[in-house]
């Protein structure tokens, strides 16, 4: 097959597939990450040591300057090593199911008794020592953990 009419990689390109590297949110290394941070569009799919956007997922070939072509799947978000034996497929997993487990944490927030889903308090509750605009202690800890998976905090 002739490579001609297929993409180009860029020599930066080739060298981070050679080196395995994958940027983090396509912020050059060193500069500093935006004060929120989104997130590839979910489902997420485990496929070997990969984790896969599933609505992005796809084969593709890669015509290189040499004539060679390369085929690899497009839709890559994170690539999970070996912190242990027999860990990666749980790491993997998990890694996988954050889009899903972020979505139900904000259902959950959202629909907080306490504070009616804003995350304050809109009475005072001397006996519980609350007053209007302190944060709900109901979902408060979810918040946070939103707030970090959001880059908003850390």
């Amino acid at each position: 097959m002739s490579t001609s009419n297929l993409p180009r990689l860029t020599d930066e390109q080739r060298q981070a597939l050679d080196d395995g590297y994958v940027a983090m949110a396509g912020v050059p290394v060193g500069e500093e990450l935006p004060a929120t941070l989104t997130h590839t569009q979910g489902p997420w799919i485990v496929k070997g040591v990969g984790v896969y956007a599933q609505p992005f997922v796809r084969e593709t070939t890669i015509g290189d300057d040499d004539g060679t072509e390369r085929s690899y799947t497009e839709g890559l978000v994170a690539l999970v090593y070996s912190c242990g034996q027999g860990r990666m497929p749980g790491n993997a997993a998990l890694i996988a199911a954050a889009p899903t487990m972020l979505t139900k944490l904000r259902e959950i927030a959202k629909e907080c008794g306490e504070c009616s889903g804003n995350g304050v308090v809109a009475f005072d509750y001397p006996l519980r020592g609350l007053k209007v605009g302190d944060p709900c202690p109901q979902c408060e800890d979810i918040r946070e953990v939103i707030a970090v998976a959001e880059g908003k905090q850390s």
